[in-house]
């Protein structure tokens, strides 16, 4: 035996009365949610400036740092006499051209230059200065 179903038809709910209640909540939401969003904004400005101050106190110290390593760096003519009267002149601590010119008045005591053997750091820039003489 079949029995018969019942279907209990209710009215539809009224779409405007639902949205007009809904809307006035999801603007107090987006609100909300754009005052949390202008308060994240303002501590990422913040965070930023304060790593970009950081990055530049890095730098203002590595630049100090290589000043005084450059300065405290000490630049010697080391003049070695062989036992058969040969002289050698070997400087530290000169970038390029340097060199030549601290040595030219030795060599002008010295008498003749022989021959000259320059280093691979006479032709590195002043971060890493040596040349050698021979």
């Amino acid at each position: 035996m079949t029995t018969v179903r019942r279907r209990v038809i209710r009215p539809p709910a009224s779409s405007a009365n639902s949205e007009s209640r809904r809307l006035p909540a999801l603007r107090t939401k987006l609100e909300r949610e754009q005052q949390a969003l202008t308060r994240w904004m303002t501590r990422l400005k913040r965070a930023f400036h304060s790593f970009e101050k950081f990055q530049q106190r890095v730098a203002r110290l590595e630049k100090q740092i290589r000043t005084l390593e450059e300065s405290l760096m000490s630049k010697t003519i080391e003049v070695t006499v062989s036992p058969k009267g040969e002289t050698t002149i070997q400087t530290k601590g000169f970038a390029g051209e340097s060199c030549r010119e601290a040595t030219r008045s030795l060599e002008a005591t010295l008498g003749v230059r022989g021959r000259e053997q320059l280093t691979s750091e006479f032709h590195a820039t002043a971060t890493a200065p040596q040349a050698a003489r021979q």
